[in-house]
C-alpha cells in the first residue's frame, strides 16, 4: 500500500508539473511513472501526458511514440482518440502534413462518433483547402485567394481552467472549461509579471482571457 501511495503521489506531482507549465519536470515524472508501474487503468492517461509534454518541450520524435503506445495498447481507452488527435499535431510541428493527415483519417474511421473524430474532420477539410489546386491555368483568381483566412486556435491542455475577465490572474473568473476545448484567439496581452494572455472565445460566443502557458495555440485555416 505504501508503494502504491507513493505511485500515486508521484503521478500527482506528474501532473501538477505539467499544470504549471513545467514540462522538462513534468516528463521525467511521467517517465518515472510508467517505469515503475505495471499495467493499471492509469497507464494510457500517464502515456498521454507523457506525449504532450514531450510536444511542448518540441521533442516531436518522442510525443509521437509515446501517443502511439495509446492508441495501439489501449484503443478502447477514453484518452485513445485524444491521444490520436495529438499525434497529429505533433507530425504538424514536425513539418509532416502527410502523417498527420493519416493520423486524423484513422481518428474518424475508428472513433466515428467522438468529439475527436469531429475535430479531425475539421483539421481535414482546412487541409484540402489550403493544399495549391492543381490546374494548368497559372494563378487563381484574388478572389479565389481571399477565400481562406487565418484563424488561430487555442486548445485547453490543463484539466480544467477558468476563463477570466481580463488578462490577469486576479481577474473575475468568468467561465469553466474543460481540457481539450477549442476557442478561437482573437487578441493577445502581457500582464505586469510578463506572462501572456490570450483573449478567446467559446464556441457558444462566451469571451474571456487565459493563460498562454494553460492552452496549446495553432494557426488554422478557414473558408469564408
Amino acid at each position: 500500500r505504501l508503494v502504491n501511495a507513493y505511485k500515486t503521489r508521484n503521478r500527482a506531482k506528474a501532473v501538477e508539473a505539467f499544470q504549471k507549465a513545467q514540462f522538462q519536470q513534468s516528463a521525467r515524472l511521467f517517465k518515472d511513472f510508467l517505469e515503475s508501474t505495471p499495467e493499471t487503468e492509469l497507464r494510457p492517461k500517464a502515456l498521454y501526458w507523457l506525449g504532450e509534454s514531450y510536444i511542448h518541450l518540441k521533442d516531436y520524435d518522442k510525443a509521437v511514440l509515446s501517443l502511439q503506445e495509446v492508441a495501439d495498447r489501449y484503443p478502447k481507452s477514453d484518452v485513445a482518440p485524444r491521444a490520436l488527435l495529438s499525434q497529429a499535431e505533433a507530425f504538424s510541428y514536425a513539418r509532416d502534413p502527410k502523417s498527420a493527415e493519416t493520423v486524423l483519417k484513422k481518428i474518424v474511421d475508428r472513433y466515428p462518433a467522438s468529439e475527436e473524430a469531429a475535430m479531425a474532420e475539421r483539421r481535414l477539410r482546412n487541409m484540402e483547402f489550403s493544399s495549391p489546386p492543381k490546374s494548368d491555368k497559372g494563378p487563381a483568381p484574388e478572389k479565389e485567394k481571399e477565400k481562406a483566412k487565418a484563424q488561430r486556435t487555442a486548445t485547453v491542455v490543463a484539466d480544467a481552467i477558468y476563463l477570466r475577465a481580463g488578462p490577469s490572474s486576479s481577474a473575475r473568473q468568468v467561465l469553466w472549461v474543460l481540457r481539450g476545448t477549442v476557442l478561437v484567439v482573437s487578441d493577445e496581452a502581457t500582464d505586469p509579471s510578463g506572462a501572456k494572455w490570450l483573449k478567446v472565445k467559446t464556441k457558444a460566443g462566451k469571451e474571456g482571457w487565459v493563460g498562454e502557458k494553460m492552452v496549446r495555440v495553432q494557426e488554422e485555416r478557414e473558408e469564408r
